[in-house]
């Protein structure tokens, strides 16, 4: 099961069942969104909101990758996708948009949203791409080198970076990229600075951690360690040696409800 969120909109989806649920925050209704394509079960999706769309990379063993985005049905609507207006089953559609340039034995790691919220970044274990959802799709290549990160990064605009997980517990920042595929400023990997402190203890027995950006360089980090839900709050700003440090930090906890066990608790900022 992936949750995301558009616009008023919390959406969730899963590979293994066709329906999309969507959650208005506004007026606390649920209602089905249109079915998944084919193309996006039984594979390794990865969905990410840019553009006032959905966008969707999915992966199958042995089958060439697709990129699906799910959007208005007509251009007049499109501009206010996310307006509670709209009847998600009626009003919202999938479709596909351009061939993904990876190999079948590639899997992507990592992403991001450029700041203007119109390109993504993409990376697999040894190469990054972008993706234009501004402009129809296209494809940007930038190098043999991935995105320092794990998962989704997330633009603060306070460090001016992208934030994003490392697989060690540690959280980092990163300069953002140029949109230009071949630029000289893409040309190497990104710099990767990490905050001295864990944000969890590998020892324990967790799921995959999630993170959350409020915005102003504060985060919140949901986690369930050993049945319990961890929700970590914290800011992070550079020190006077441009250091990244976390301050603000504070942890709260409950029982783990039994349903939660098959996937990672996320939480919403909106």
């Amino acid at each position: 099961m992936f949750f995301t969120s558009l616009g008023s909109r919390i959406l969730a989806v899963s590979n293994q069942h066709p329906v999309t649920l969507t959650y208005d925050t506004d007026t606390a209704a649920l209602a089905a969104g249109p079915s998944l394509p084919d193309g996006l079960l039984n594979g390794h999706d990865i969905f990410v909101p840019a553009a006032d769309k959905l966008y969707a990379f999915g992966r199958h063993r042995d089958e060439p990758h697709s990129v699906e985005v799910m959007s208005s049905s007509s251009s007049a609507a499109e501009k206010h996708l996310c307006s509670s207006s709209l009847i998600p089953s009626r009003d919202w559609s999938w479709r596909s948009v351009a061939p993904s340039p990876f190999t079948e034995d590639e899997m992507i790691r990592s992403y991001a949203v450029h700041p203007h919220g119109r390109t993504v970044f993409v990376s697999t274990p040894s190469r990054t791409f972008s993706f234009d959802a501004g402009n129809g799709g296209g494809w940007g290549f930038h190098g043999d080198w991935e995105l320092p990160f794990e998962g989704q990064g997330y633009f603060d605009s306070d460090l001016d970076a992208w934030v994003g997980l490392g697989d060690d517990g540690y959280i980092g920042t990163c300069q953002v990229p140029s949109r230009s595929s071949g630029s000289s400023s893409t040309a190497e990997e990104l710099d990767w600075k990490t905050a001295k402190d864990k944000l969890w203890n590998d020892e324990q027995e967790h799921l995959e951690p999630t993170l959350t950006c409020m915005g102003n360089a504060r985060f919140c980090l949901v986690d369930s360690v050993e049945g319990e839900l961890q929700i970590t709050t914290f800011r992070l700003r550079y020190s006077r040696k441009g250091e990244l440090q976390i301050i603000d930090r504070s942890t709260s906890s409950c029982p783990v409800p039994k349903y939660t066990s098959t996937f990672s608790p996320v939480a919403f900022w909106m």
